[in-house]
């Protein structure tokens, strides 16, 4: 699709000097050539060239209306909207009959949310002059936000019979007809501003794509719905906006977008992708599964819809099925890293060890300074009892990530393993020291303080018990394995046993340390 470049509307224009030589006359305003030239600059985007020329202007002719007035609309244009403010009020106070600058700072005043006086204004540049197009048209903008649709449509029916080729007030009259129930009528004008400038809509979708790049939900919203009214088949749109409902957890909105982009055409694989995404944020994993299916059935190479329907088939409890998923959208995109990573994780949940190193080295090969990825094949590395490779993994990522916590913690248990060397409690003390001044009484930051000898076991059980029920249980899996190991350290193999089996029995499967205790079980019993 390609797609126009909207011209965005100067709410508030810069008058230009109606100087058409640069020559001085005697008699001439000394400020015009200024304003000529600040103008220019204006519109080509220079605000700070502009201003420059405008304050000239204003220094050159302290009493010119024009000046004050254009000074204005940078400043307005640059964020000071108190500067704006002053500047329309002495261009006003300068040339008492000055419509557009009653207009300008109208909206100023609407920036400001003093709707009041943003209509007062605008009502007296239409008294000053009863042509002034921008008055009627931000005076109906203004009217349509408060509710007033019946000043709205009116304010852009007198647009529209003064320009009649304006697109922009036939779709707002179409809103404010919207508003008041008057579909068909809303309809209409739409299909009028689509007439009058064809590629409005794609216009629009235009826009609210780069708004969403850079962040602009809410205006990405905005222009994809108004891309919509205007093109009510714009599939697109549709998908785009479903995308933008979708990051802004709105689901049940993000779900009938895409049903509509379905209805559109119901063979679009990337539709049904889309409202599978959709289902799974709502925890409808089997409406989730079929669509991811079907996008599949249409789109047999689509590399994202396997991965996805693996994370929904590991939900399930369908191992097998998640890791065939996996697999096939690693064959599909041979560097998709996160299908990696899970397949790596679901390996290492199923006890074969062997294999997921082989996902884990892949990774670090196409991540070679992605922190959680080395922190993945050092606790790994720890799990075979190669605490060789795990000390090299898990300084590479505290190198990269200093700050965090269960990486040291690792470290500590890498070291304490390795020949001829001790836990690094002065290392493990001093980041706790650093941690303790972000948050004292953090979970992570209470393991490390019974790893090195500040609380008992005890205090660590205690501290992992929790009305949360769920939370309690994640801790608690966390708190056996710690108290395991260190007994494991200790020579107390058989204690370590013991903590170590309730650690599984905890049940965290997708936990590192319900898999190491797994793991380090194997080592002690001969048998998982």
């Amino acid at each position: 699709m390609i797609f126009l470049t909207k011209p965005k509307r100067i709410y508030i224009p810069v008058i230009l000097g109606l100087v058409v030589v640069v020559v001085y006359v005697v008699g001439m305003d000394p400020a015009l050539l200024y304003i000529r030239r600040g103008s220019i600059k204006y519109e080509k985007g220079d605000l700070n060239g502009a201003l420059a020329d405008f304050n000239k202007a204003v220094y050159r002719n302290p009493m010119s209306a024009l000046a004050y007035y254009n000074r204005g609309s940078v400043k307005n244009a640059k964020g000071d909207v108190e500067g704006a403010i002053f500047d329309c009020n002495r261009a006003i106070e300068l040339k008492p009959g000055f419509a557009k600058a009653y207009v300008a700072r109208g909206l100023v005043k609407r920036s400001k949310g003093d709707l009041d006086g943003a209509i007062a204004d605008f009502s007296k540049a239409i008294e000053l002059k009863p042509r002034e197009i921008d008055a009627y048209f931000d005076r109906g903008a203004v009217e349509q936000a408060r509710g007033d649709f019946d000043g709205a449509l009116n304010d852009f029916a007198k647009v529209i019979s003064l320009k009649p080729k304006n697109e922009e007030a036939y779709y707002y009259r179409g809103l404010a007809k919207q508003s008041k129930g008057d579909l068909k009528g809303a309809q209409a004008d739409w299909a009028k501003a689509v007439e009058l400038r064809p590629g409005l809509a794609e216009t629009c979708a235009y826009d609210g794509y780069e708004k969403s790049t850079n962040g602009d939900l809410a205006g990405a919203l905005e222009d994809y719905t108004e891309a919509i009214n205007l093109k009510p088949d714009y599939l697109d749109a549709y998908c785009n906006r479903g995308s933008v409902r979708l990051e802004k957890k709105d689901f049940d909105g993000a779900l009938a977008d895409f049903n509509k982009a379905i209805e559109i055409r119901p063979n679009f694989a990337e539709a049904y992708f889309s409202r599978g995404c959709a289902e799974q944020r709502k925890s409808d994993l089997d409406a989730a599964l079929a669509d991811y299916t079907k996008s599949i059935n249409l789109k047999p190479d689509y590399a994202e819809a396997y991965y996805n329907r693996g994370t929904v088939n590991k939900a399930k409890g369908d191992l097998a099925g998640a890791s065939f998923d996996y697999t096939r959208a690693i064959e599909l995109k041979t560097n998709y890293t996160n299908a990696y990573h899970n397949r790596g994780l679901l390996r290492h949940e199923k006890g074969d060890l062997g294999a997921a190193l082989a996902d884990y080295t892949k990774l670090v090969e196409l991540r070679p300074k992605d922190a959680p990825t080395l922190f993945d094949r050092a606790f790994l590395f720890y799990d075979m009892h190669n605490f060789i490779e795990a000390f090299h993994d898990i300084r590479q990522a505290i190198i990269v990530d200093p700050a965090n916590d269960y990486y040291g913690l690792l470290l500590w248990l890498v070291q304490a393993r390795l020949p001829a060397d001790n836990p690094d409690s002065v290392g493990l003390r001093r980041h706790l020291d650093i941690r303790t001044t972000r948050k004292p009484n953090g979970w992570s930051s209470t393991i490390m303080r019974y790893l090195i000898g500040q609380i008992t076991e005890a205090d660590l059980l205690g501290a992992a018990e929790n009305p949360d029920k769920e939370k309690e249980s994640r801790q608690l899996c966390q708190a056996f394995f710690y108290i395991g190991s260190k007994r494991l350290i200790d020579g107390d193999k058989t204690a370590a046993a013991d903590y170590l089996q309730k650690c599984v029995a905890t049940g965290k499967k997708s936990f590192v340390e319900y898999q190491s205790a797994a793991a380090e079980l194997t080592f002690l019993t001969g048998k998982k």
